[in-house]
């Protein structure tokens, strides 16, 4: 049998997997002689071919699982590899092969033409239908309409079938909020869920402990910032970038990036908007040009959009820009050991100024 697994849902793949194991009784004790693993780095023909064409120790059944096969096999080679496949369509029925393939969010395994061959085998006759296991894995992407409910609708799936599987409790508001701390990621879910868990000891999961122990996004702080900014209220901005560096949160020139490339986030993201025709296609638009980004990031990021323009973003980075070469040309007179600091707040506040406008 041979068996096709593809996607971005490492997780649910990865239990598949385990599935596959099960069923076909692979024991521990059988682990070392009947189950093989080739990593992607040792993918060749010739390593495919020995290891798929033994017979399993002891009777029983082998299982060779293959990662990365379709990224290893390329495409001007596609005569040499198609071959192989043919010959593993047509292995003993003791013999399997798991040809897995954990791709990134946003690609496609679409081009490959094995990955195509493949797949075509699933609408072919009855018979060699029997012989091929074909399912791809994908995690949907956040929507940005309706309430926060709906937005995370997945993850909290996700979450509450987590939970009574593994017999702890999350509250509903903490569900919530957990999903749009992290997204639709189910390894990340679920090693946030498990720390979760063994803070909460017996008790459900509330919603505090989600604020106090999941991180939101590394980069909160800029958002945070970038609120009082776009606001055009300089005296907040202020307070907020000297009780960062005084708590010794963030190094100066680290936040001037952080917010620069936030600001640049900000003009892609004005107009994605403004190219829409509607508040619907304009969302649309947002969701195209950041795709992976987290609900969290992206409700941030839309808030903030909205509340500025395109021109105000591009005025703001051609600010940022000849502050940098003033830093960098010594135009900016560095004055004591708080010359970083003392730039970083004077940026600030003129950043805070420009969005006031």
């Amino acid at each position: 049998m041979l068996y096709v697994l593809a996607g971005d849902d490492e997780y649910n793949i990865l239990s598949e997997l385990s599935r596959i194991k099960t069923d076909l009784d692979i024991s521990d004790e059988s682990l070392q002689n009947n189950l093989v693993n080739i990593r992607p780095e040792n993918i060749t023909l010739e390593v495919v071919r020995q290891h798929t064409h033994t017979l399993p120790f002891m009777g029983g059944n082998l299982l060779v699982v293959v990662e990365g096969f379709f990224s290893a096999a390329k495409n001007n080679e596609f005569d040499e590899w198609s071959l192989l496949v043919d010959e593993l369509l047509g292995l003993p029925i003791t013999n399997h092969v798991v040809l897995y393939e954990v791709i990134q969010s946003g690609k496609s395994l679409s081009a490959n033409k094995l990955y195509k061959k493949i797949k075509a085998l699933t609408k072919s006759p009855a018979e060699e239908q029997q012989v091929v296991f074909f399912k791809q894995y994908n995690i949907p992407k956040p929507t940005l309409f309706g309430s926060i409910e709906k937005q995370t609708e997945w993850a909290r799936a996700f979450i509450s079938d987590y939970t009574k599987s593994n017999d702890f409790d999350i509250a509903h508001d903490a569900a919530i909020e957990l999903a749009v701390r992290v997204g639709n990621e189910p390894l990340t879910l679920i090693s946030e869920l498990e720390k979760l868990s063994t803070y909460s000891k017996a008790n459900p999961i509330t919603k505090q402990s989600v604020l106090l122990l999941t991180p939101a996004e590394a980069d909160e702080n800029p958002f945070t910032i970038m609120d009082t900014i776009v606001e055009g209220t300089p005296r907040k901005a202020l307070y907020l970038v000297r009780q960062m560096l005084e708590q010794n949160e963030e190094n100066p020139f680290v936040l001037q990036t952080r917010i620069t490339n936030q600001i640049r986030r900000m003009l892609i993201a004005c107009e994605a908007m403004e190219s829409g025709s509607n508040s619907k296609e304009s969302q649309l638009n947002l969701r195209g040009a950041f795709p992976a980004m987290k609900p969290f990031p992206l409700k941030t990021l839309t808030k903030q959009s909205r509340n500025t323009s395109s021109e105000k973003c591009k005025a703001a980075l051609r600010l940022l820009a000849e502050h940098d070469k003033s830093t960098k040309t010594g135009e900016i007179k560095k004055i004591g050991p708080r010359a970083p600091e003392i730039n970083l707040e004077l940026l600030v506040l003129k950043l805070a100024r420009l969005f006031q406008i």
